[in-house]
């Protein structure tokens, strides 16, 4: 992912020196990154009505993905995947690939998809929560693996749509039934946005962030998302 052009320099000559070395853990040469690009954000960005593309399913990010799982699942559907991760994957009918786009670009993807995907190939891990509070706060109905972080953020059935690890005929099955059914699809992206906006990380930032504007919700939403996890 690239720095923002408004990074100082200075900050981003700093953090790529901090980044590599190998003292570092992962999550804290993750955060601050993701941090600067979201914190302070134009959050009402993520709000703004896009079109949506007809059949566009999206899905982003490379840390415990199943793309495997996923290209299998959209065999001979008809619908498109635009899946952005570190490199491109092999050629897949189904499939278009996007290299590391900038967050801005990430955002407006997930903005135009029908529906966003997140497989995960271990579900006992913290990954896909920025992605999931992404299209959460745009309002687009997500199909993940079931994962009990996931689960903490969104509930099955009313914010998103949960499927087993593994099983690429579940992933199938409910990207067909939402893709067929456009009712279901709003009133999905409705609740996941409602649920985001008013501070859905639940009672922790409920209780510390009362008050708030949605502006300051999607923020502290966002921000336990990603200090979380990784996308």
């Amino acid at each position: 992912c690239c720095w923002p052009t408004s990074a100082p320099t200075s900050f981003v000559s700093s953090e790529r020196a901090r980044m590599a070395s190998p003292a570092t853990s992962p999550l804290e040469r993750y955060t601050p990154h993701v941090h600067h690009q979201f914190w302070p954000m134009e959050v009402e960005r993520l709000y703004r009505q896009r079109s949506t593309v007809r059949g566009r399913v999206f899905a982003g990010g490379d840390s415990g993905r199943d793309h495997g799982l996923l290209l299998a699942a959209v065999e001979g559907t008809g619908l498109n995947v635009l899946l952005v991760r570190s490199e491109p994957g092999d050629p897949h009918p189904n499939v278009t690939y996007a290299v590391r786009l900038p967050l801005i670009g990430f955002c407006d993807a997930i903005a135009e998809a029908e529906i966003v995907v997140i497989p995960l190939a271990d579900a006992k891990r913290t990954i896909g929560l920025t992605v999931l509070a992404l299209a959460m706060l745009m309002g687009r109905p997500v199909v993940a693996t079931r994962n009990v972080y996931i689960e903490h953020y969104a509930t099955d059935g009313e914010e998103v749509v949960l499927v087993p690890e593994g099983d690429a005929s579940a992933l199938r099955e409910a990207l067909l039934d939402l893709h067929a059914d456009q009712p279901k699809r709003e009133r999905l992206g409705r609740a996941a946005r409602a649920r985001a906006a008013q501070g859905c990380a639940g009672t922790r930032v409920g209780r510390t962030a009362g008050g708030l504007s949605s502006h300051h919700w999607g923020n502290h939403f966002l921000r336990e998302a990603a200090t979380s996890a990784s996308a």
